[in-house]
């Protein structure tokens, strides 16, 4: 092994957290952008050279579609994956983030223990799961798999059809490979104000009590899981419109009330999950507001008694008494307006606007379904 290459591996291994340490699942979260369109045209080269037309991969938008989507998604799962631990850390540094005690294990031991669930056998699981997921689906939208086995020979036809199943179960893989660190991160940081002490700073510039970045991340995850029901969103509204590339997503019942249900419901679930941290910090922070609406009061109390003081020096005219009840009084008004404003949530009004945006797209889908199983069942 040369020396380049084992100071790169020694750098790997040293890392806090490496969200991705399998080669393959590296490999492709760094390379899909090249690989999935490289193997779209592929097939539609195959079907011109057995055509001899215009390929009919080009013409399949449910299917391009659906890999675009798919490309989106990959794109804001790294996204993600490369905040996680700039987001735990930059916590530790504003101190927002310490042990509860001097032997406590600190950051370093929840990096850890978070690298080892990402990158835990069990995600392998929940990736063949979900490729045999969409692999019974189109055995299903095949005829059953009797029938893929007796078309079997070694025309370009076939290799054209292997080419439409088999990529999107592999991807597939891959898509569970993301779900698994989703949720294993979304846990995982949920369960931080359970072991360590949680310093809110009420008045922090980041308007959410210093906590910004959980809600960051938060978003970070949400956008994982919303971005894929763009193509749910396209099914169920496609039947109420007229445009040749929409009408083609309401020809297949199957798309209509199969695969965009299902699609929304995984969006529904993930979104649940990547909110939960989310609702773990503002308990800690509706604690806090308990104090410090305490704290204000004290300080209240006390501004009003400056004041009174201010008035009985001032008409003893004693200046330098006046002097320290000044610089005493600006002190507290200053502390009192800059907490008076308490936010218990871990985000600010930019962030607010952006997971409200999320969710009612994602209700305006559920809407949009429940219309559609109305219009069937009566």
């Amino acid at each position: 092994m040369s020396k380049t290459t084992s100071r790169k591996q020694s750098e790997v291994d040293t890392n806090a957290l490496i969200p991705v340490r399998n080669r393959a699942e590296r490999f492709f979260l760094q390379w899909f952008w090249i690989l999935i369109p490289s193997v779209y045209l592929f097939r539609s080269a195959l079907e011109y050279l057995d055509l001899r037309t215009f390929p009919l991969a080009l013409q399949d938008q449910i299917k391009w579609i659906t890999e675009i989507t798919l490309i989106i998604g990959i794109i804001f799962a790294n996204l993600f994956f490369s905040s996680i631990e700039h987001t735990l850390i930059k916590l530790e540094t504003s101190q927002n983030i310490l042990p509860k005690s001097k032997g406590h294990s600190g950051i370093k031991a929840l990096l850890d223990h978070l690298d080892r669930w990402l990158n835990h056998n069990l995600r392998i699981v929940m990736g063949i799961f979900s490729s045999l997921c969409i692999y019974i689906y189109y055995v299903v939208q095949f005829g059953g798999r009797h029938v893929l086995v007796s078309q079997a020979d070694f025309s370009l036809s076939y290799l054209d059809l292997l080419l439409y199943i088999f990529p999107s179960v592999i991807y597939a893989y891959f898509v569970g490979i993301i779900v698994w660190k989703l949720v294993a991160t979304s846990l995982i940081v949920r369960s931080i104000p359970d072991k360590f002490k949680i310093v809110v700073t009420f008045g922090h510039p980041d308007s959410a009590g210093g906590l910004l970045p959980i809600g960051k991340l938060s978003l970070a995850m949400l956008y994982v899981t919303v971005m894929p029901t763009i193509l749910s969103a396209c099914i169920l509204i496609a039947p109420f419109f007229s445009t040749p590339i929409l009408r083609l997503f309401s020809a297949n019942t199957v798309l209509l009330f199969g695969l965009g249900p299902v699609i929304l419901f995984a969006g529904l679930i993930g979104s649940i999950f990547a909110l939960l941290p989310i609702f773990s910090f503002h308990r800690v922070m509706e604690a806090y507001k308990l104090e410090m609406i305490k704290t204000l009061e004290q300080i209240s109390s006390k501004i009003v008694a400056l004041k009174k003081k201010f008035l009985i020096q001032e008409q003893s005219n004693s200046p330098e008494n006046l002097e320290n009840i000044l610089n005493e009084l600006n002190a507290l008004e200053t502390f009192y307006k800059a907490n008076e404003n308490i936010n218990t949530w871990p985000i600010n009004r930019q962030i607010l606007v952006n997971i409200w945006g999320t969710q009612v797209f994602l209700i305006g889908q559920v809407v949009t379904f429940l219309n559609w199983v109305s219009r069937v069942s009566f």
